[in-house]
């Protein structure tokens, strides 16, 4: 299989050529947003993975990003434990899904599929306020789905979203 990854200032994106062109975006936490470059594109690797782990289970995957920090931290490891951790997260992915992750650098300007998609905002991206949704909860639930969420602002584990993502 072969992967590509990105990130931008606004976000991560990712698609698996295998699958028409399967895409996996998500914003960044204003927190987030404000990490170094090497760490938004080792979380972008680590997110577009978790969202298409399954795809990709037992599977040799080339994934490709156009940092080179980022592959060199794949191979190897850093040395700064907020970037190993990453990484570890990474690795923790493959073992879990049996993928052989093989990471190369491509030149940027050869990424312009997955930095399209590392851009895009989801101006429809909305959900209930926590109180509201607790009280319709306790009214007539337990509910158990989240039909309209991101990894980042699921109300419940199981969680609907319009694209791919982690979770």
């Amino acid at each position: 299989r072969i992967v590509y990854s990105d990130a931008s200032n606004t976000g991560f994106g990712g698609y698996m050529v295998e699958h028409g062109l399967h895409v996996a975006p998500g914003s960044w936490l204003e927190h987030e947003a404000k990490q170094s470059s090497t760490w938004r594109e080792l979380v972008a690797v680590g997110r577009v993975l978790q969202a298409i782990a399954s795809k990709l289970a037992n599977m040799r995957v080339r994934w490709f990003t156009d940092n080179q920090n980022v592959v060199r931290i794949l191979q190897v490891g850093s040395a700064k434990p907020y970037l190993q951790s990453e990484a570890v997260t990474v690795f923790g992915l493959c073992l879990t899904n049996n993928i052989r992750l093989e990471p190369e650098w491509i030149p940027r300007e050869e990424n312009h599929i997955a930095d399209y998609i590392s851009r895009i905002v989801d101006h429809d991206d909305w959900s209930l306020d926590p109180i509201i949704f607790k009280t319709l909860d306790d009214l007539w639930g337990p509910h158990t789905v989240d039909r309209f969420a991101t990894h980042y602002n699921a109300q419940l584990e199981r969680f609907n979203s319009r694209y791919a993502c982690p979770g």
